[in-house]
C-alpha cells in the first residue's frame, strides 16, 4: 500500500469517530429486485441512488453478496447485512459512506496517532 492510499485510510479511520452517527438518508427504505448474487459496489450504488447518500470505497473489493430477498428495508440494514456477509467495514465519515476491508494493522498505527494526538507528526 502506498503513502497516499495509507495517508486516506487513516484520515478515514480518525474521523470516523468524530461523525454523528445517524443520518436520513440511511432510514429511508430501498427495493431491491429478486434474491440474488449481487457486486458489493452495485449494492451499494442501488442503496445510494434510490435514498441520496454519497459512498466511497477507498480500494479496489470484488465481492460478492446474496442479497434481494429483504423486500423493502431500509438502506442501513441492507449495508448491514451486506457488510456482514462480505466482512467488509462501513463507517460514515463526514457525510460519505466509506466500505473497506477492515485491517488490524491500520488500526494499530491510527490508535497510535490518536495516542499522540490527531495532527502530531509520527
Amino acid at each position: 500500500m502506498d503513502s497516499a492510499t495509507f495517508s486516506s485510510l487513516a484520515r478515514c479511520w480518525l474521523q470516523a469517530n468524530h461523525v454523528a452517527r445517524s443520518g436520513v438518508a440511511f432510514e429511508k427504505n430501498v427495493d431491491l429486485p429478486v434474491l440474488r448474487w449481487r457486486a458489493v459496489r452495485q449494492v451499494v450504488q442501488d442503496c445510494a441512488e434510490q435514498t441520496g447518500f454519497r459512498w466511497a470505497m477507498p480500494a479496489t473489493i470484488s465481492r460478492r453478496v446474496y442479497l434481494g430477498d429483504l423486500g423493502t428495508a431500509s438502506a442501513a440494514k441492507v449495508i448491514q447485512d451486506l457488510c456482514k456477509q462480505s466482512s467488509l467495514q462501513a463507517e460514515k465519515v463526514n457525510g460519505i459512506l466509506v466500505i473497506h476491508e477492515p485491517s488490524a494493522r491500520l488500526k494499530e498505527l491510527t490508535d497510535k496517532r490518536r495516542q499522540q494526538g490527531i495532527g502530531a507528526q509520527p
